[in-house]
């Protein structure tokens, strides 16, 4: 059963779901609601990752795991300040993925702070006679700042940050035990008791580095009833890590896949230039004909005043 703690952080991730469709079901994504009037966003980072081990059905793996499963969660709520984890993450953020490749030199940073996050996680793991599939996800709830600036009648914000890759452990403690949201291969290494000729690598999730495109060539949608502003984008499945061999005539394959998506919704008339984006009064709603028919009107207007006054002072 769900505890009280975890439905009530769960709740706006739900509603997120509900409102934005674009948020594709079980696949990793990021969905950013950005609120320029109060300078915050709040992101949530769904990592979900899927570990697929093939083998044959007349195998050791097939006697050993066939009909196994198991399964975990957990919650942390509001993750403290002073950990490792929320420094990492703070870090990831400000410097994003230009900074990671590039080394920063020449890079404005983010202004970007994290004032607050919360983590689920949970772990899914089983199998039949011919494969097994472990499933990793956590999600972050991740309350930030330092996003937009005022610049005259405009505000504007830096998103150099959307594209962030975290190179470090994100440890949490849970149970007595640390456990890693970001890194993918121990866990599962130890929950299949792989033999030396399968050794998994420890892979780092939390990459979305596959979203380094400006904004600007993002999907875009405005909707007038909302006064909310989509940018949208999602790529081909990814293959994280893949190996086959060949063992006494069997074949096995190990393949680790994502299918990570990206929303960022901006409360407001939006435009983007690059990964800067603008907030403004949104357009005229009025047609091109509305404004033809309203300009004739003031035209017949002035006319019948103009013939009104030539009248009066005959």
């Amino acid at each position: 059963m769900m505890h009280r703690n975890e439905l009530l952080i769960m709740l706006p991730f739900i509603f997120g779901i509900m409102i934005y469709p674009a948020i594709p079901a079980g696949a990793a994504s990021v969905t950013a609601f950005a609120y320029p009037g109060k300078n915050v966003a709040e992101i949530y980072v769904n990592d979900t990752v899927y570990a697929i081990f093939q083998y044959p059905s007349s195998s050791f793996f097939s006697k050993m795991l066939n009909g196994t499963s198991y399964s975990y969660s957990a919650s942390i709520i509001n993750v403290p300040h002073n950990t490792e984890f929320y420094q990492n993450l703070q870090e990831a953020l400000v410097h994003g993925q230009n900074d990671n490749e590039q080394g920063g030199e020449d890079n404005v940073q983010s202004n970007i702070s994290v004032l607050n996050v919360s983590v689920i996680m949970y772990k899914k793991f089983f199998a039949n006679e011919t494969a097994a599939t472990y499933v990793k996800s956590s999600i972050m709830i991740i309350w930030v700042s330092g996003i937009f600036t005022k610049n005259g009648s405009k505000i504007v914000g830096n998103f150099s940050w959307k594209a962030f890759k975290i190179d470090k452990h994100l440890y949490l403690m849970e149970n007595g035990k640390m456990e890693d949201i970001n890194f993918f291969g121990e866990d599962f290494h130890d929950m299949l008791d792989m033999p030396e000729f399968l050794q998994l690598p420890e892979v780092s999730t939390l990459n979305f580095s596959e979203f380094n495109q400006p904004l600007s060539q993002w999907n875009r949608v405005y909707n007038s009833n909302s006064n909310m502003t989509l940018f949208t984008k999602s790529v081909s499945t990814q293959t994280i890590y893949s190996e086959n061999l060949t063992l006494n005539g069997k074949s096995y394959s190990l393949k680790v896949i994502s299918d990570p998506a990206y929303t960022i919704g901006i409360q407001g008339y939006a435009t983007a230039v690059g990964d800067e984006i603008y907030v403004s009064p949104a357009p005229s709603q009025f047609t091109s004909y509305a404004l033809i028919f309203v300009a004739s009107v003031f035209l017949v207007v002035i006319a019948g005043a103009g013939v009104y006054l030539i009248r009066r002072k005959k």
